[in-house]
């Protein structure tokens, strides 16, 4: 009796740590990683990054149709003012008496191969991201992401730890 009891707590124990697919229509993301290097061009050398997230989503909507063209990963980057040591979003003057433009980086997430519409997925996107930074003075950022899907659900908000530039 006690090793029937045994086995059976050990197949519970197994059982309970599968996952089920979630089936909720509202996709949620996960920060996963950053990795930035910088890239020798001339005259002046650049950065290249990439931007890991994980995904999961209860009715596969959350990639776009090929023939959609609205951008839904949305990444706006911060970065930290050396004098008062606030985070402030990056944003750029197109002309001295024009008011500051916020920056924000838009790419379209499309549907791989088939589709997944209407099955509940999971996984990892990578998101190439060059232009993290307005320029080489910033030295501390964080990253602010978010997905929206073909239905208009927005997902969780989620931000990146903070990252000190090396190069």
């Amino acid at each position: 009796m006690r090793i029937l009891t045994l086995i059976l707590f050990f197949v519970y124990i197994a059982f309970s740590c599968v996952k089920k697919p979630t089936t909720s229509p509202i996709p949620n993301i996960e920060f996963k990683d950053f990795k930035y290097t910088t890239k020798p061009t001339r005259p002046y050398p650049s950065d290249v990054g990439y931007i890991v997230i994980g995904y999961e989503d209860g009715d596969g909507d959350i990639f776009r149709n090929n023939d959609h063209a609205l951008a839904n990963l949305i990444i706006i980057s911060y970065h930290k003012d050396s004098i008062s040591g606030n985070f402030y979003q990056d944003s750029t003057r197109p002309a001295p008496t024009e008011p500051k433009i916020a920056i924000s980086y838009a790419t379209t997430v499309y549907q791989p191969g088939a589709g997944y519409k209407g099955k509940s997925v999971k996984g990892e996107i990578i998101i190439p991201y060059d232009q993290f930074r307005l320029n080489r003075a910033i030295k501390v950022i964080k990253h602010v992401i978010y997905v929206v899907d073909e239905a208009g659900n927005k997902s969780n908000v989620i931000t990146s730890p903070i990252y000190t530039l090396t190069i």
